[in-house]
C-alpha cells in the first residue's frame, strides 16, 4: 500500500494519473473491438451495417482525443488543450448519436441475421439499457465538465467518469472471448454481463484510492459522479428486467435505417 500511495504521490505530481487511465481506457476499446472493428478480415464475424463501423471509429476518435488532451496537460499545453475543447465537445454529440443510433436499431439489426429475440430478450434487454443508461450519464458527465472547465480538478475526473460510462460495449466484447466460456449465446450471457460491471466498477475503485491516497479525501466529482453511475446502473437493470422494458427493446425491431 505504500508502493502504491508513493507511486501515486509521484503521478499527481506530473499530472500523470489521468493520462495512465485515458490510456487504459483506450487500450480496452482497440482490444474490445479488434474482432468486431479493426481486424475483421482475420475473424469469422457476422455481416456489420456501416453506420456501426463509424460509430465504432468515432467512439475510438473520443478517446485518442482523452489520451492527447491529457498528454498537453501533461506537457504543459492548456492553450492547445482548450483549443482541442471543442473538437472534443462536437465529438462528445456523435458519439452520443451514434450510440443511440447503434443501440435503438440493434434488434432489427438482429432480427434480420436471422436470431429468435424472444429467446435472448432479457439479455438483450440487459444490455440496450445499460448502454442507454451509459449514454445519459455521458451526457451529463460532458456537459458538466464543459460548464466547469475552469476548475481543472473536476474538470478532468468528470471526463474521466463520462469516459468510463463507455466501458460497457469493449468489455462486453472481451467477454465474449474462449478463454471466458466460448462464443455461444448461452456460454457467454452470464460473463458478458457480469465482465463489464465488474470492470466498471474496478475502473471507479481506481479513481476513489487515487483520491483517497492521493488527497486524503474524495473530490466531490468523485463521490458524486461514482455515486451517481452505480445508482444509475442499477435503475436501468431494474427496468431491463420489467416488462414495459422488454417490451420496448422488443418494439425497436421494427426501426430501420431509412
Amino acid at each position: 500500500m505504500a508502493t502504491a500511495a508513493a507511486f501515486l504521490v509521484r503521478a499527481e505530481g506530473r499530472s500523470r494519473f489521468f493520462l495512465g487511465m485515458s490510456v487504459l481506457l483506450l487500450a480496452i476499446v482497440v482490444i474490445g473491438f479488434v474482432p468486431t472493428l479493426f481486424l475483421r478480415p482475420f475473424f469469422n464475424v457476422a455481416p456489420m451495417p456501416g453506420y456501426l463501423y463509424a460509430h465504432g471509429y468515432i467512439l475510438t476518435a473520443w478517446f485518442v482525443l482523452l489520451v492527447a488532451q491529457a498528454a498537453l496537460i501533461g506537457a504543459g499545453r492548456p492553450d492547445v488543450h482548450r483549443r482541442l475543447g471543442v473538437l472534443g465537445a462536437v465529438l462528445a454529440v456523435v458519439v452520443v448519436f451514434g450510440g443511440m443510433m447503434a443501440g435503438l436499431l440493434k434488434a432489427s439489426r438482429l432480427q434480420s441475421l436471422g436470431v429468435d429475440l424472444d429467446a435472448r430478450i432479457g439479455p438483450d434487454a440487459g444490455v440496450f439499457w445499460a448502454n442507454l443508461g451509459a449514454t445519459l450519464v455521458f451526457i451529463v458527465f460532458v456537459t458538466l465538465a464543459v460548464l466547469l472547465r475552469g476548475r481543472p480538478q473536476a474538470h478532468k475526473r468528470l471526463l474521466l467518469l463520462a469516459s468510463i460510462n463507455l466501458m460497457g460495449p469493449p468489455l462486453g466484447r472481451i467477454a465474449r472471448w474462449p478463454i471466458f466460456g466460448g462464443v455461444g449465446f448461452n456460454a457467454r450471457a452470464p460473463l458478458e454481463a457480469a465482465i463489464p460491471v465488474t470492470g466498471i466498477l474496478v475502473l471507479l475503485f481506481v479513481l476513489i484510492a487515487y483520491d483517497l491516497l492521493v488527497r486524503r479525501k474524495l473530490h466531490p466529482a468523485t463521490w458524486i459522479g461514482c455515486a451517481t453511475t452505480v445508482a444509475l446502473r442499477f435503475a436501468f437493470s431494474v427496468i431491463a428486467l420489467s416488462p414495459m422494458g422488454q417490451h420496448f427493446v422488443r418494439s425497436t425491431a421494427s426501426l430501420s435505417v431509412p
